[in-house]
């Protein structure tokens, strides 16, 4: 495929400077027969298309210039050169869309992204029970009562449970990708989960700790309790006894974010550290955890139906959206990856709002085509 792409550019090239050989003008044609081929042969020669590219290319210039420079066509050459490269650039970026992106069914080439309106589905989730019942949440229309758990779609509480229950017994509650929900357990402590995460739990407390099992990312608000409440994640735990703080442990991150609202925690790892509020846990596999200050609602804000970014890099801002809009990503650029942006997002709005934010800073561009979403420069 790549060796494919660098042969049209080849191909392009000597086609600009009249060199291509007979059999070359030939391979070059038959390329060119191709609808979605001759949209990009089309936007490249088009006037528009290179009268826009000079635009971006000259702003620095003011407009009487550009306007000088259209009429008389006498074009200096460092203009020239910039010309040549800004259609260099239209070549490399049409020709490789072309290539990189699955093509929708369509013969229309570029037509065929259509920049849909993507929102959230605002899923639920399922309850795996200790019996090995399925609950979908999404299914629930009001409410509906098992045993002790009152469950309506987005929340599931846990009341007065069976006191002669003297075994641990185990639900656990997964939230998919566009997805959230609260739960309230057997001793009070509320817990929002967010998107592809998990929380395994003990339908009621027993013994001298509260413990449960966090894969992803979730809000406590413990209850208070002379018993610890435990968090367990791949990384270590968090034991607290009455208080309010973010988990993001998602595997795929190669880290465990705690960060402390208000009350005090420990994370119990490689290394034991204390967190104030207002302090974040960074742990990670290949060092030893640490704590520092941060804004917590950049990492709190989700529960309030709000991401907040500060300085964070387009790679972590896509992770969070990937899981709540449930959409792909592809870098067309992989430097892209890395830079770093500040701005709010609501957290209900489609996520076309944020990319047209990020388009309009002049770093990124975007297509999108179905739940699939390109970024480039």
């Amino acid at each position: 495929m790549k060796n494919k792409f660098f042969k049209i550019l080849d191909l392009w090239e000597k086609y600009q400077k009249d060199e291509l050989q007979e059999e070359e003008k030939s391979e070059f044609d038959n390329i060119f027969l191709d609808p979605a081929m001759m949209q990009v042969k089309e936007d490249i020669l088009g006037k528009k298309k290179i009268k826009e590219l000079l635009e971006q290319q000259l702003s620095f210039n003011n407009s009487e210039a550009y306007s000088d420079f259209i009429k008389k066509i006498k074009i200096r050459r460092s203009l020239q050169r910039r010309t040549y490269l800004a259609i260099a650039a239209v070549i490399i970026l049409l020709i490789s869309i072309y290539f990189f992106i699955p093509k929708a069914n369509t013969d229309k080439g570029f037509k065929h992204f259509a920049n849909n309106e993507i929102i959230s589905q605002n899923r639920t989730g399922t309850i795996l029970l200790s019996n090995g019942e399925t609950i979908v949440l999404d299914t629930i229309k009001k409410e509906k009562y098992i045993s002790s758990i009152r469950i309506t779609k987005d929340s599931i509480t846990y009341q007065n449970p069976n006191t002669s229950i003297n075994t641990l017994e185990y639900n656990i509650l997964n939230v998919p990708q566009e997805g959230e929900c609260k739960i309230i357990l057997s001793d009070n402590t509320e817990v929002w989960i967010n998107s592809e995460s998990s929380l395994k739990y003990p339908v009621r407390f027993i013994g001298d700790e509260r413990h449960v099992y966090l894969e992803g990312e979730a809000y406590f608000k413990v209850s208070k309790n002379s018993k610890p409440f435990i968090v367990s994640t791949y990384l270590g735990d968090i034991k607290v006894f009455g208080t309010s703080f973010n988990i993001k442990a998602y595997k795929n991150e190669e880290r465990v974010l705690t960060t402390l609202v208000e009350g005090s925690v420990g994370f119990y790892g490689k290394k034991i550290v204390k967190l104030k509020p207002g302090e974040q846990c960074v742990a990670q596999e290949t060092s030893i955890p640490f704590v520092h200050k941060v804004d917590i609602n950049n990492f709190i804000g989700w529960r309030e139906g709000e991401y907040q970014f500060s300085n964070n890099s387009l790679l972590y801002i896509m992770n969070d959206l990937v899981r709540w809009y449930g959409v792909n990503i592809t870098f067309l650029n992989e430097d892209l990856k890395n830079i770093e942006f500040t701005g709010k997002l609501k957290r209900y709005n489609s996520i076309n709002t944020f990319l047209e934010l990020l388009k309009r800073t002049g770093s990124i561009n975007y297509r999108i085509s179905g739940k699939n979403i390109y970024i480039f420069k």
